[in-house]
């Protein structure tokens, strides 16, 4: 399951609360291991087993579970191998044929590791004759989970989207998981915001991204100083440069993906006198915001003791005003605390 980690300083906030609901559970989830799964097991290749691929050529009978993995049953709701039963539907003959299709489409030919996390929202059963399997799908970490009667018999990789088996479910009237939603929800911010992020990196680091964010938490940085460099050879200009790019992030100062601390740390390659006359020289709302985001930031108050008092107080006025616009608590916090 390929997630961005989320920085988050000194305390957690209230601010955009669907953001974080979904980015902790999604952080909570990639580290756990659902019980009796705490090793990737991949079967015959990432194949179907044997058995299971005879029975799907010849199904009497299939039921497709809509399940809700981030939810504890209660003692008297409707179970299946743990996780909670939502709502469920027979399948004709038709929609057998097209949901055993997309779970057979789901398996993917990769042979990686499977993710640590397992949240199944889709299962299949199938029986034909006194033979049963169950088939849990988890799209979101890319991983699928076959059993026979309670007895775990193969645990694949997969990969798709819940789309289409979302609307089937839908077209049934059977309820869909809300986690499920909120992960797209999530999804879709985190993709625009870091489309956001790519169109106001400079465009010099643009062919280095990739190997950045290969690198993980800590990556060398050195190649993209010296990108900056060429392509900015006065320093001020590339601090505002820089400044653009880091007041283009997700929005929030804390609580935000790994990859923006990227600009925080080139930022402060620089003196703080040299930054703060960049800061004056500010014009764009993107420059003036990553200007107030870099000296009302956690990394400059750990790293810079007392520097915020050598911001004039024309550069502090003009920074608490452009932040105090937020809607975002958390950033009108912050900024009353660094420039008033």
């Amino acid at each position: 399951m390929n997630i961005e980690p989320i920085i988050g300083h000194e305390r957690p906030s209230k601010r955009r609360e669907v953001f974080l609901v979904v980015a902790i559970a999604l952080l909570a989830t990639a580290l756990s291991v659902h019980a009796g799964n705490s090793t990737s097991r991949l079967t015959n290749g990432n194949e179907l087993p044997a058995d299971v691929g005879r029975l799907l050529r010849s199904v009497d009978k299939a039921t497709l579970y809509s399940l809700e993995p981030w939810e504890e049953p209660a003692p008297t709701e409707a179970t299946l191998h743990g996780f909670k039963i939502i709502g469920q539907m027979d399948l004709d003959r038709g929609l057998k044929k097209t949901v055993i299709a997309r779970f057979k489409k789901a398996i993917s030919s990769r042979t990686e590791p499977i993710a640590l996390c397992f949240d199944p929202r889709h299962a299949l059963r199938v029986t034909s004759g006194a033979e049963s399997y169950d088939l849990l799908l988890c799209y979101a970490c890319g991983q699928l989970e076959i059993f026979s009667a309670d007895r775990l018999i193969a645990d694949l990789s997969a990969h798709g989207t819940a789309k289409k088996l979302d609307a089937i479910l839908s077209a049934a009237h059977v309820p869909l998981s809300r986690s499920g939603m909120q992960l797209e929800v999530g999804q879709k911010q985190s993709a625009a915001a870091e489309s956001q992020w790519l169109a106001a990196m400079p465009s010099a680091l643009k062919h280095l991204w990739p190997r950045v964010l290969e690198e993980g938490f800590n990556p060398n940085l050195d190649p993209l100083r010296a990108a900056l460099s060429t392509e900015f050879p006065d320093e001020r200009t590339r601090i505002l440069a820089l400044y653009g790019w880091f007041g283009s992030g997700q929005g929030p100062w804390s609580g935000f993906p790994s990859y923006e601390t990227v600009a925080e740390r080139l930022l402060l390659d620089f003196q703080t006198e040299t930054l703060i006359a960049a800061a004056e020289a500010a014009k764009s709302t993107q420059q003036v915001e990553g200007a107030a985001r870099l000296f009302a930031g956690w990394e400059f108050s750990q790293h810079r003791q007392g520097d915020l008092a050598r911001l004039p107080p024309e550069l502090k006025q003009r920074l608490l005003i452009h932040s105090l616009e937020s809607t975002d608590d958390d950033k009108r916090i912050r900024a009353r605390h660094a420039f008033e």
